[in-house]
């Protein structure tokens, strides 16, 4: 199912208050145009039962749910980015709003008659979705089945509200005003004790309260607009955005320029962004050299290569390529001499040097539209090299869904990779190959570890089989570093740094107990220093996607080494004068 998603929500790094108001002695009510931009996105619910949301620097209000579903009531997720609602017709649904794209949790869920606060609330790290049944309060684990189910459990009670203290608790209020804990056993079970002398509720992060004149801030001040609608909520407070950040390794990004064009651009720690590219065409794809400090770029119809430490306009080219749709990806050979490359031909390599011309190792077999073979299509894509530079790591592209192969670099020879069906996969250091996905469907969840001299056996599992694993790397010293989400695509993007000392080992059994913190496409740098392991995570909130289906987003950071256990990570955001796309660490 789909719903229209025709705005763009301001990214969020903690959870937003679900706020009722409930004073018993309300003060006078200031009506003040002067009240944009307000602190946060508000949502609301109208009186014909439409969920509205409040641009907080214009106060424009758009309608997010279909006229066809109309909302009984509803939670925004704490990553801002996605939210659920039950519909009058006792149907409940979770949807995102950059792409506007859902699916039905459950039939036949009717809202509890007799409360007008809101009944359904994420938990913080979005891993489950609580929500006020008949009989009392029924918690759905999203994603956590064998193909994506979501999994229910049901707790007893004559509650009216409730509020997650933890990802691990809920306090459930009856009408009575006593309160019960509701918590997460060792097995996944939920059991409840009386707990006298808890708050009611959370303390908001905007204080506010419902009047009928509308939503007024504890300063008296309303927010126009607002008159007559039957409940509301604050999504999250934005990040702090910052103009320079502490990072442990320069970061790059492509974003456009004053042209419209994408162009590269670096940024170092405690230093503003610096653009390294002019290209009149624009910049489609690049990749850093494993052994100096140059970098190759790709723009549609060249491959270049340049210094990154020196003069950005001396570059060089080295290949005449053919790109459509930004079509093209980059790798450079362990020793830093030669570079793959794929366009819209096939598979190429070149040496950096641009001594001689470059070589195609394998081009794509695609059979005409028209032939009884056209299901049979292969295209080759994202090249990456082994570690004795003998054979290419490639993402096949086939009819449907895609897997990973192995090209000889010398003859071009094709050796699929016919262990599973994965979105991603690299070389280890030690030439055996690590795949993962986050993804159902045609891929499967999870990190495995492929033998690339024994192409058709059974991948080994990681991790547990339908772990979303979002991406991978291994440090000099051979540590395996991981980010995790809760759920294969079934909601927020909540990632979770976990490590093993070597590949095969295990892994830090309790996930829940990870910090983490809200990212979308997370790009992992984990590195041993003298003072430990920093590792952070890069990534994309706010995010959208171009008219050729790419990622853009805001550019944030996540400090994942230094934060508590379960803490949520407050992300920094780096101030950028529009979207950025493509991040990667530099080494």
């Amino acid at each position: 199912m789909r719903h229209p998603s025709l705005f763009k929500l301001i990214t969020v790094s903690i959870m937003g208050a679900l706020l009722v108001g409930t004073s018993a002695a309300l003060p006078a009510v200031t009506a003040q145009d002067a009240v944009f931009p307000l602190p946060a996105p508000l949502y609301m619910l109208d009186s014909a039962h439409t969920l509205l949301r409040i641009d907080p620097a214009t106060g424009e209000q758009v309608a997010i749910s279909s006229s066809t579903q109309p909302v009984a009531d509803f939670a925004i997720a704490p990553d801002g980015e996605w939210y659920a609602y039950r519909t009058l017709d006792s149907v409940l649904v979770i949807s995102d709003f950059t792409t506007g794209s859902g699916y039905v949790l459950q039939f036949d869920v009717p809202a509890p008659s007799r409360s007008t606060a809101q009944t359904i609330s994420w938990s913080p790290d979005a891993a489950r979705l609580a929500y006020i049944v008949s009989g009392g309060l029924r918690i759905a684990n999203l994603g956590a089945g064998e193909y994506g189910e979501s999994q229910f459990s049901d707790v007893s009670g004559a509650w009216t509200t409730f509020y997650w203290q933890d990802v691990r608790t809920v306090i459930a209020r009856d009408e009575q005003g006593n309160t019960t804990r509701l918590s997460l056993d060792a097995n996944g079970a939920w059991f409840a004790e009386a707990a006298p002398g808890l708050p009611a509720s959370v303390t908001p992060v905007i204080p506010s309260y419902l009047t009928p004149e509308g939503v007024v801030f504890n300063n008296s001040t309303l927010i126009p607009g607002t008159a007559g609608i039957l409940t509301y909520a604050w999504g999250p407070l934005p990040p702090p955005v910052a103009e320079t950040l502490d990072l442990p390794a320069d970061l790059f990004y492509l974003m456009a320029d004053e042209h419209g064009l994408m162009q590269l651009w670096q940024v170092s720690s405690g230093a503003a962004p610096v653009q390294w590219t002019t290209e009149p065409a624009g910049v489609i794809a690049y990749a850093l050299s494993p052994v100096n400090t140059q970098i190759a770029y790709a723009t549609p119809t060249q491959l270049v290569i340049t210094d990154i430490t020196g003069d950005p306009a001396a570059a060089r080219t080295v290949a005449t390529i053919e790109t459509k749709n930004r079509g093209a990806g980059i790798s450079w050979s362990p020793e830093g001499s030669q570079i793959a490359y794929h366009d819209t031909v096939g598979v190429w390599v070149v040496p950096a040097s641009g001594a001689y011309a470059a070589r195609l190792v394998r081009a794509h077999e695609v059979p005409d539209a028209n032939s009884t073979e056209m299901m049979n299509v292969q295209v080759f894509m994202n090249p990456r090299w082994s570690p004795d530079g003998s054979q290419l790591l490639v993402t096949i592209g086939l009819w449907e869904g895609s897997q990973q192969g192995l090209l000889n670099t010398a003859t071009g020879e094709l050796t699929p990779l016919n262990a599973l069906n994965i979105g991603r996969a690299q070389w280890t250091r030690a030439g055996q190959i690590v795949g993962w996905s986050s993804s159902l469907g045609y891929e499967s969840p999870g990190l495995f570890l492929i033998d690339p001299v024994a192409p058709d056996s059974r991948a080994v599992d990681l991790v547990d089989p339908g772990t979303p694993v979002l991406d991978m790397t291994q440090t000099l010293e051979g540590s395996v570093y991981i980010v995790r989400a809760n759920s294969a695509e079934m909601g927020p993007d909540f990632v979770r740094l976990q490590s093993t000392d070597l590949i095969g080992g295990a892994f830090a059994p309790e996930f829940a107990d990870a910090p983490g913190g809200y990212v979308s496409l997370p790009q992992l740098y984990a590195a041993e220093t003298s003072a430990g392991t920093a590792t952070f995570v890069a990534g994309l909130r706010n995010m959208i996607y171009d008219e050729q289906g790419f990622a853009l987003g805001d550019l944030v950071i996540l400090d994942l080494g230094r934060a508590p256990g379960g803490a949520i990570v407050t992300p920094v955001q780096l101030h950028t004068p529009g979207p950025v796309s493509n991040v990667q660490w530099g080494r």
